[in-house]
Formats: structure tokens, sequence, C-alpha cells
């Protein structure tokens, strides 16, 4: 799914279990929430670069048992607590 250039600045993926890719990339997200991407168990790539992205929730994403890379590039983010949910990262 290729949902960049949007201006979103809330999103919500929940259960989309056949879902493989997410480009978020250049959108207005400052702030991603505990529960914001869950249940996500086929997802390997999921970019969020070129937002305002200034916090990740520790549990804002959650099950997401396949996913391989995160892209966060260009985003003043302060903590990395969220990445210990993460452990197939590579």
């Amino acid at each position: 799914i290729l949902m960049g250039n949007n201006k979103l600045e809330i999103i919500l993926l929940k259960d989309h279990f056949n879902l493989l890719r997410i480009s978020l990339g250049r959108n207005e997200f400052s702030l991603i929430k505990n529960g914001t991407i869950i249940n996500l168990s086929k997802l390997e790539d999921l970019g969020l670069s070129e937002n305002k992205i200034i916090e990740i929730e520790t549990d804002a994403f959650q099950n997401l048992t396949s996913l391989k890379r995160l892209y966060l590039s260009s985003n003043p983010i302060e903590r990395l607590e969220f990445l210990k949910n993460l452990p197939t990262l590579t």
C-alpha cells in the first residue's frame, strides 16, 4: 500500500493480515500512539520516513512478527524504546 504524500496526521492499521508493505512517508505524523499498527503478521516493510515523528510510544507496534525493515529517516525521534518490541528487524 502506498500512502505517501497525503498530509495524513493520524493512522490506525489493525488486523490486515495479508499486507506485506506499507509506505507512509512524507505525511504529517508526529506521534505514533500505542496500538496504532497491530496484528499485521505478514508485514515485512514499514515506511515512515520524512514525517514529523517526535515519539513512537513503546507499544505502538504490536504483533508485527514478520517485520524486517522499518524506515524512519528524516524524523526527529527522541526515544527508541519501541524497538524492543520489534525483534525481527534486520
